[in-house]
């Protein structure tokens, strides 16, 4: 079930249908969380994350770079992940941390 509802929401993503897409990833959240299911979790949120960052709407980079943090970005990068998160961070920079975090799966 889990893996239908990432493929799910992701293909949403990729249709670039944002609001289902959105609301898919906010499910799923809350589904992981319920569960405990802290790997998924925070999988998730690094796709959320990067969904948010493709999309650019008005306060979607701020809420990716609080997704990353929440998906413990910061811990799995060491002090490469430390610039993106004290200033505003760079919006490409940010995604190449995701893409950089995504061959570590």
């Amino acid at each position: 079930m889990v893996d239908t509802l990432l493929q799910h929401r992701e293909r949403a993503a990729t249709m670039r249908a944002w609001e289902l897409a959105e609301g898919h990833f906010i499910s799923a959240l809350a589904m992981h969380e319920r569960m405990g299911a802290r790997p998924w979790v925070a999988r998730t949120q690094l796709a959320y994350a990067e969904m948010l960052l493709v999309r650019r709407w008005r306060g979607d980079k701020a809420r990716a770079r609080k997704a990353m943090k929440k998906a413990g970005l910061p811990m799995l990068l060491g002090s490469e992940g430390d610039g993106w998160m004290h200033a505003g961070g760079d919006h490409d920079e940010m995604i190449r941390l995701l893409k950089q975090v995504r061959t570590l799966r």
